[in-house]
């Protein structure tokens, strides 16, 4: 009679347990305003000049991935309607981006250029911006939130991405400008201009 009663409890709690488990459906990924931010293709290649020794640092933008979740489960540590912007994941020695977005529209960001790192807990916003004779509509002006790398400043401009680099010598490299002074320069490396702008994949669970 005990164990009835024993397998009786265990299957309610079971019933309970998975009663409390509901899989939850998110929107598509509408905030598309937070691309903007980073108007670069698959295979682009920046440019920024120092304008008083025409030294130019030259970064590749080889992967370019937006991760969403179209649903999760609750119950677990992790889930939500998130979505994970990634350029060059895990690259510290060119360039690297990652960003987060959940359904509240909170974005976390962090950039790594060499050993230079930057994120949104040091950062302040600027409109009108003039970026040498251009107004830009708003920028992100980033500082290095822990001293390390030779960078200790990112300027990036809506709709131009990244317009300069600063180190701590004071030296300052800017994106080249089109003649149209509505985009940065980037040309195609391997001679190749036809990938896609990045790859988007819609996950289930948790977002790595």
């Amino acid at each position: 009679m005990k164990n009835y009663k024993k397998i009786i409890f265990y299957l309610v709690l079971a019933a309970l347990c998975f009663g409390c488990i509901r899989k939850i459906y998110c929107p598509s990924f509408i905030n598309r305003d937070i691309l903007t931010w980073y108007p670069y293709k698959q295979r682009d290649t920046l440019a920024l000049i120092n304008a008083q020794d025409d030294s130019v640092k030259f970064f590749y933008i080889y992967e370019y991935e937006v991760k969403h979740n179209n649903f999760y489960k609750t119950g677990y540590s992790c889930g939500g309607c998130a979505t994970k912007i990634y350029i060059n994941e895990d690259d510290r020695f060119r360039i690297s981006v990652s960003i987060d977005h959940d359904e509240n529209d909170y974005i976390s960001e962090s950039y790594s250029i060499g050993f230079s790192n930057f994120a949104s807990t040091k950062c302040s916003i600027q409109d009108n911006y003039n970026f040498n004779g251009i107004t830009i509509s708003q920028v992100k002006i980033f500082e290095n939130y822990n001293g390390k790398g030779r960078y200790k400043e990112m300027v990036l401009g809506k709709g131009y991405g990244i317009l300069s680099l600063t180190d701590y010598n004071n030296k300052t490299w800017f994106i080249s400008m089109a003649k149209a002074q509505r985009a940065p320069i980037v040309k195609p490396f391997h001679q190749k201009s036809d990938t896609a702008k990045y790859n988007y994949v819609e996950v289930g669970g948790c977002l790595p």
